[in-house]
Order: structure tokens, then sequence, then C-alpha cells
């Protein structure tokens, strides 16, 4: 059974990843703890719900950023509830999201969200979309995004198409994790 084996956890000094699932076309959901920094990778459906049982409320709205790989709705299908969850518990700070460049599925959420709730929203939602791969840091982690090899069949069930997707590394204190979400073997 797929429930059993997650969640997924690693950790080595003061840098620690937990998967709270990876299960292709249902959900997944990524933390990753870097010292006192915390950073959300692909919130699927469930991750408010993860995220409040391992790190509670204060500490969700700590989250600087979030981290998109691509738009498949078993990546980005808890952004929505951690955005109104965010606005409801009256964070304070900016959040940034993360996201490759073509991931439409990002901005459509972002600007559904706006629409909404532009008027009672009482942080800034910095979207962050991903051209180049270069090195940038947050706190006191540095994030390479990279690209991956990411396929979807199309209407015919025959022909493909590269889906708009990343993979990110994350250094603190020496030690990298990288996680390349649905991914082909690529060399990156």
């Amino acid at each position: 059974m797929l429930a059993q084996r997650y969640p997924l956890v690693w950790q080595k000094n003061n840098f620690y990843i937990k998967i709270f699932c990876s299960i292709p076309n249902i959900a997944t959901g990524i933390l990753i703890k870097a010292g006192s920094n915390l950073f959300v990778v692909d919130p699927g459906d469930g991750i408010l719900r993860d995220l409040n049982k391992e790190v509670g409320t204060d500490k969700i709205l700590s989250i600087p950023d979030l981290f998109i790989t691509h738009g498949h709705h078993d990546h980005v299908g808890g952004v929505w509830a951690l955005l109104t969850y965010m606005r409801v518990m009256n964070r304070k700070t900016p959040l940034s999201i993360h996201y490759p460049k073509g991931c439409v599925e990002i901005e459509s959420i972002h600007n559904a969200f706006n629409k909404v709730y532009s008027k009672t929203l009482p942080y800034k939602i910095l979207l962050k979309k991903i051209s180049k791969h270069v090195n940038f840091k947050s706190k006191d982690v540095t994030i390479r995004p990279f690209p991956v090899i990411h396929k979807e069949y199309l209407h015919d069930g025959v022909t493909t198409r590269q889906v708009p997707s990343l993979g990110y590394k994350f250094t603190y204190g020496g030690l990298k994790i990288c996680y390349g979400g649905d991914t082909a073997y690529c060399e990156t």
C-alpha cells in the first residue's frame, strides 16, 4: 500500500527534508528545513493539513518561499488552500512563489486568488517566474533551479509535449538536497 511508505524523511545536521506524499496523479508535498528556515516544494492537495501537523500555524506563516516544479494538479493542488490559510491567519510578510516560465497554472491560481481576495489580503504574493537557471538565495540557503525532462501525452494518447518544469537544488551548510519533480533521467 502506497500510504505506508510516507512520510519519508532525510536529515543531516540542521538540513532536513520531509516528503509528506508523492503519489502520481494524487498529491505531492515536501517540506525542507534549513536551520530555522522552512521552504515548501510542490504544495499538492493535503499540504496544509501536513504542515499544520508538522510545524504549526506560526511556522507556516513564516515560510518565505514556495517552489513549484511544474503545474500539474498533484503538485499545485494545495496552493489555494495555503494562500487562503495565510490570509485568514493574517500573515504580514510577503510570500514568494517560484515557478517555471510557461507554468500558466500558477499564474491562473494567483490571478483567481487576487480576484477573490485582493481587498482583504494582508500580505503580498510575489510571483517569481524562472526563465534562467542561475543561483539565488533565500535566507541562508542557495537555490539553483535546473531544467528537467517531463513530458505529457496530448489528447491523441500518442503525441507528447514537454511540460514547463524545473528541479531545484538547495544548498545549506555545505550540504545539498536536490529535487527534480516528475522527471525522466537527465544529466542536470
